[in-house]
Order: structure tokens, then C-alpha cells, then sequence
């Protein structure tokens, strides 16, 4: 039952992405941070995914998603992890194309892979749409998951000198 004033279902959430795109390799790494879908739930999993190739030259973008974001192996239990699984087609996008995906990552990890490209690197930029709020994830080279960065283009202010 909704009552005057309580939205039905919660407004869409929108997450930004820019990455440099290299043949091979996720580019970038968001993680599900969701306090009233959980994942798996089938609730509002359906997303909207902007692409957008920044860059000049030519390369195809695959969403994969996963359950743990480590390298494909296995754990002390023996269960595999890191697998990652495609979601959606890949897509191949010219220098200033775009193109539109609709999708249903529901697994914790979604991850934007560039699966072909030639040797020089490219730029996406990527716009997710939906319910659920995916927050980015940096990693390294050694692929450790650092906080994210809280502030982005940091200027400094001149200090005020006393009187």
C-alpha cells in the first residue's frame, strides 16, 4: 500500500565510469552497494548501460559479472572463485560511437572488460542506470582493492594570511 508523499519504487540511481580501455583486462570494477536489494533477489537487477568510446581508436566492451572479484583459482574450501560470467554481447564501438545495452547484472562484482582493441589504448565512458547503486572500486597492479578516492580533481586554496 503507498501512502501521499511515499514513492512506489525507488527513484533510478545513476553511476558514471571513465576508464582507459586496454585489450585483455578489466578496466573497471564497481560493486554493488545496495541497502534495499540484495543481490540475486531479482529485484530491479535491470539496468541500463550507456557506452560511450572517448577515445581514437576502435574497441569492444564485454560487462562480465562475479561472486569474488579475485583471480580465477581456488580457495582454501576448494570452491572455485573469481569466476566471471558475460553479461549481455560484447560491443564494439568505433571512436565516438556509442551504443545503449540493457542488462541484468545480479551477482555482487560487475566488471568492464576490453576484449578486443589494437595495441594502443582507448577511453570509455560508461553511464549505469537502474535501482540498485553500484559504487567503483580501484585496484592496482597487484590487484588489491584500495577505499575508493572520496575527492576527485582536489584544488588547493590560497591560506588567508593573518592580521
Amino acid at each position: 500500500m503507498s501512502y501521499p508523499g511515499e514513492y512506489i519504487d525507488p527513484l533510478p540511481r545513476v553511476t558514471n565510469v571513465q576508464c582507459a580501455m586496454v585489450s585483455g583486462y578489466a578496466c573497471a570494477r564497481l560493486s554493488r552497494e545496495d541497502p534495499i536489494f540484495y543481490a540475486g533477489s531479482g529485484d530491479a537487477d535491470e539496468a541500463q548501460v550507456y557506452l560511450q568510446n572517448t577515445g581514437s581508436v576502435s574497441f569492444t566492451v564485454q560487462l562480465k559479472q562475479a561472486r569474488d572479484y579475485a583471480a580465477p583459482g581456488t580457495d582454501s574450501a576448494s570452491t572455485p572463485t573469481g569466476t566471471r560470467f558475460d553479461v549481455g554481447n560484447a560491443t564494439a564501438i568505433v571512436p565516438g560511437g556509442s551504443t545503449t545495452l540493457q542488462v541484468a547484472p545480479w551477482m555482487e562484482y560487475l566488471e568492464l572488460w576490453c576484449t578486443a582493441g589494437s595495441s594502443d589504448k582507448g577511453f570509455l565512458r560508461a553511464q549505469i542506470t537502474g535501482k540498485v547503486r553500484w559504487q567503483k572500486m580501484a585496484f592496482d597492479k597487484t590487484e588489491t582493492v584500495v577505499a575508493p578516492q572520496v575527492l576527485s580533481n582536489a584544488k588547493p586554496t590560497p591560506v588567508a594570511p593573518f592580521i
